[in-house]
């Protein structure tokens, strides 16, 4: 009798892990991503969250299938570009596909600590960024802390002091990154960002505003 009840509660757990897999594809976040927006050239090629996004085409109707595409995606994505429908998504990628020359995205699931899967696709997983909102990226300009400064920063002494430091955070995390300029282990993606996060008490603002908060996601290629 004991038997059975293991046997059928082992069963039960296995269908509620299957459901919870089930429910979390359903509700994907995904990000609709074109080329990058920054490129240094001795960085890997980025391919995070910090890239072109669907935009409206003047030059052709409001009817055309692309701009109502784009409609879509505003009303569906909001200020952050999270959509859920891959369905629609896919349509979108396939009509900017057929424009003149043709304009290439991708649908990238972006996922948090808390419900970043088995790689069961390594193939399809591009690394893991240091982001905010979704579109602001710490890693879009691979991690090259020589851009010259803006004129208030430039005269900063806090800014100044810390060109070792930068420096060495550079030397460690750059050689981490992989192919798509991205992180490919998440500790060291998290201890980055506590770097990083750590260079911005000493200099408040040096990133960006204190009150944005940034997190490490991971990345997936769907299409």
């Amino acid at each position: 009798m004991l038997g059975v009840q293991v046997k059928y509660i082992f069963q039960f757990h296995k269908a509620i892990r299957f459901l919870n897999k089930a429910y979390s594809i359903t509700i994907m976040k995904l990000l609709i991503l074109g080329l990058p927006r920054n490129i240094h050239t001795e960085a890997p090629i980025y391919r995070g969250v910090e890239r072109m996004t669907p935009y409206y085409c003047e030059e052709l109707d409001e009817e055309h299938e692309v701009n109502r595409a784009f409609i879509w995606y505003c009303s569906a994505g909001g200020e952050e570009g999270v959509v859920y429908d891959l369905v629609k998504a896919k349509a979108l990628v396939q009509a900017y596909r057929q424009l003149s020359p043709p304009q290439y995205f991708e649908i990238v699931s972006v996922r948090e600590l808390h419900d970043i899967p088995d790689r069961e696709a390594p193939s399809a997983f591009l690394g893991f960024d240091l982001c905010a909102g979704y579109s602001y990226s710490l890693l879009s300009w691979g991690l090259e802390f020589d851009r010259t400064p803006p004129d208030d920063m430039s005269q900063d002494d806090a800014f100044r002091i810390l060109q070792p430091l930068l420096r060495l955070i550079r030397s460690f995390f750059q050689q981490q990154l992989n192919i798509n300029g991205l992180f490919s282990d998440f500790s060291i993606a998290n201890y980055c960002l506590e770097c990083m996060m750590a260079v911005q008490k000493i200099r408040p603002g040096i990133w960006e505003n204190e009150d944005i908060e940034f997190k490490v996601v991971g990345l997936w290629q769907l299409e």
